[in-house]
């Protein structure tokens, strides 16, 4: 008889510790899924700001270089080609 009571209080704590086990998987099903919400808000969000920002300048110092960029490209046309290649790519060394 000791032995049944054992027995049947080992199925309760079982069937307890289940039923919280079930509880807790629940919660963390609804915190995945406000996670995914909040992650999706916030990409949301960063785009919109990413298109309220000014476009950024494609070079270094490219706002000051730009007329004195034209006027160095026309005088190099009578160069080789090969320099006008280094004046692209790095425009401020020029």
């Amino acid at each position: 008889m000791g032995r049944r009571l054992a027995v049947k209080s080992l199925l309760k704590l079982v069937r307890d510790k289940d039923r919280q086990l079930e509880a807790s998987n629940e919660r963390m099903v609804q915190l995945a899924g406000q996670v995914g919400f909040l992650q999706a808000k916030l990409q949301e969000a960063e785009g919109q700001i990413k298109l309220l920002q000014p476009p950024k300048p494609t070079s270094p110092n490219s706002s000051q270089h730009d007329g004195a960029d034209l006027e160095q490209e026309k005088a190099d046309e009578g160069r080789q080609p090969h320099h006008r290649w280094w004046r692209r790519v790095w425009p401020w060394k020029g």
